[in-house]
């Protein structure tokens, strides 16, 4: 082989080009199934996207080969980079819950903190992706054999002449690949916002995964999809529809309006919902117990086991992450004029607070919450010192950080309104920390090498569940001490990771993605409330909302005047029970309608998206439809 490649270096070079091109599709292989594919997946993608996936994965190694010249060196490394990607992306995907996009690059610190708070236990599918490099260093081997006889035949030399063609030609195949895969006018990857954030929301079976990340920078640039016929005017109109809305709750004096405290708790989820868990110990006692002075219920919250940041801006803003799927928004969004329940409450004389004991990095919490309007934001050097619960040091509990937030909510002017919105951390992943003498809840079904985990978050569970009471006593003495009347709600951010390993079997379809995604929540006040803002579905229906409608729902409750936006979600919430991400409407009566079966439902979704594309557009908003109504 020495002396007949020796004696033909285009022939060896083109070997090892070939080569390259074989080592590229491991490469894919892996860096799909670490985003999710399945074998079934794959097999049904299109030719073309196919190749664009493997050709995609083959641009890392042919940037290497034009800095170094040498194919081994480029292989070898290349699959060294797409391994350790696959890897970081699986257990991304599997503890966080969604796998990685362009979007995801402006949280790497979050990222990196996130996952840090697990221990990583290899599994047989990592252990798999791993295993690919074996072969892809092979292939290294076999390119460095080829390299050693071209230069034992004499033809070793690198002229500048080689070098610019080298360049050159690499550059103009990464160009040629952008251009007709991602980014020309005339592309493989759809060139619109829209079809491009749907396919994404709906899994990567369109596209796969490679060309699907690649393709999600577009997303960044323009991160808003435009629903099909909107116009500012179209906007308008929608909102008009739901101008007959009769609140629930009378309409309060502005000088009687009552505080309003929400909290979005970290992984608060009812397990029972997809198993039974046979606990020991009841964990959600309390909590439940208040069905029956409160509203109790659950949201619909945008992911599955993850996305915390996701969900507070749907409940922040009132707008979906249909219009955003595949980002973060306050990563990727400026939140700078942004409508929300801040701007809102704001403009009826309410002073503002955000709370979270973590890091304002996360998420730009730091840059996105003052740049909501709130007056004041409190991170983790406020909720200190804390008492942690045994191993989990690194998370403030409950009981703790409701400690630190009431005495800021305290702080708090007198002589106005407060709204108080409280992030908590207590009950995150991962949940292998405590030992088994600290666990205060236990699993009686058998959920095999997640046991430990299903304890440790059942007793996160049950000190969430205490601290709630003391602090449901602290809002009714502050009542009955002060007569400053309390509007309280608390919903829960999304499932812990392992709800789609614990699901039970029997669950399947929309039934399954509903319960795996709906959180429990509770709108509560500290005063006698003749009317309760309920999620009004049928009885034998799980009382299920949209997370985008619970804050209209809490001002509701309230009595405060509502904008345009909160009244026609609160009009359409009495049709539709929920919406988003489910590729359908779920209603009241608990049945599901897929898209476009429902002509009157559709009317109604399509209208909800004119007015949250207005509200996300800088340009186009019409800011009327997002304040307050006063008579």
């Amino acid at each position: 082989m020495s002396s007949f490649f020796g004696r033909r270096p285009r022939l060896a070079w083109a070997v090892q080009l070939l080569l390259a091109l074989i080592a590229a599709a491991v490469g894919w292989l892996q860096l799909e199934r670490s985003g999710g594919s399945t074998n079934s997946s794959l097999l049904a993608l299109a030719p073309p996207y196919l190749l664009l996936g493997v050709l995609t994965a083959f641009a890392i190694p042919l940037v290497l080969y034009a800095l170094s010249g040498r194919w081994h060196v480029a292989t070898a490394a290349g699959g060294a980079v797409i391994t350790l990607y696959a890897l970081v992306n699986y257990y991304v995907r599997v503890l966080h819950g969604s796998a990685l996009l362009a979007a995801d690059i402006a949280n790497a610190a979050t990222a990196a903190d996130v996952v840090g708070a697990y221990t990583i236990r290899p599994d047989a599918t990592s252990v798999k992706l791993a295993a690919c490099f074996l072969p892809v260093l092979v292939i290294a081997v076999v390119q460095w054999l080829l390299a050693r006889a071209v230069r034992r035949g004499g033809s070793s030399r690198i002229t500048w002449r080689g070098r610019l063609t080298r360049w050159g030609g690499s550059a103009a195949a990464l160009a040629l690949l952008l251009c007709f895969g991602y980014f020309g006018p005339v592309s493989l990857m759809p060139g619109d916002t829209e079809t491009l954030a749907y396919a994404v929301a709906f899994g990567f079976d369109t596209y796969g995964y490679t060309p699907s990340v690649v393709a999600s920078v577009r997303l960044l640039l323009d991160p808003v999809a435009q629903p099909e016929g909107y116009s500012a005017q179209a906007a308008q109109q929608a909102a008009a529809r739901a101008g007959s809305y009769v609140p629930a709750v009378a309409e309060a004096e502005p000088g009687d309006y009552p505080d309003v405290v929400v909290i979005l708790n970290e992984s608060l989820y009812e397990p029972a919902l997809v198993t039974d868990p046979q606990a020991d110990t009841p964990y959600l006692e309390y909590f439940h117990s208040l069905a029956e002075q409160a509203s109790t219920g659950y949201a619909l919250v945008p992911d599955v086991g993850g996305g915390t940041n996701r969900s507070e801006f749907e409940l922040l803003t009132g707008n979906s992450m249909d219009l955003l799927p595949g980002i973060t928004p306050f990563s990727t969004l400026s939140m700078e004029g942004q409508p929300s329940v801040v701007s809102y409450l704001e403009s009826l004389g309410y002073t503002t607070l955000a709370a979270h004991p973590a890091l304002p990095a996360n998420y730009r919490r730091g840059t996105a919450w003052p740049a909501l309007g709130f007056d004041t934001t409190a991170f983790s050097q406020s909720f200190s010192p804390f008492t942690p619960y045994g191993n989990r040091d690194n998370y403030v509990p409950d009981a703790d950080a409701f400690r630190y937030f009431c005495e800021m909510y305290e702080a708090m002017p007198e002589d106005q309104p407060r709204f108080a919105y409280l992030l908590t951390i207590q009950n995150h992943g991962g949940y292998d920390r405590l030992a088994e003498s600290d666990l205060l809840v236990h699993a009686g079904t058998d959920y095999g090498s997640l046991d430990h985990d299903m304890d440790e978050y059942l007793s996160c569970l049950a000190l969430d569940d205490a601290a709630l009471q003391e602090l449901i006593e602290y809002f009714t003495d502050l009542y009955q001490e002060t007569g400053r009347r309390v509007v309280l709600l608390m919903v829960g951010d999304h499932a812990p990771y392992m709800v789609t390993d614990i699901a039970d079997s029997t669950l399947t379809g929309t039934e399954l993605t509903v319960r795996q995604r709906a959180t429990p929540f509770l709108l509560w006040t500290n005063y006698p409330a003749d009317v309760r803002v309920t999620t009004e579905t049928a009885e034998d229906a799980l009382p299920v909302v949209d997370l985008t409608a619970l804050m209209p729902m809490t001002m509701e409750q309230a009595g405060l005047p509502l904008s345009p936006y909160y009244r026609y979600l609160l009009a359409m919430r009495q049709q539709c029970s929920a919406w988003t991400n489910l590729d359908g409407i779920l209603r009241p009566d608990g049945s599901f309608a897929e898209a476009g079966t429902d002509a009157e439902l559709e009317d109604w979704l399509t209208g909800y998206h004119l007015l949250e594309y207005n509200a996300m557009t800088a340009g186009e908003r019409d800011e009327t439809l997002f304040l307050p109504e006063q008579s």
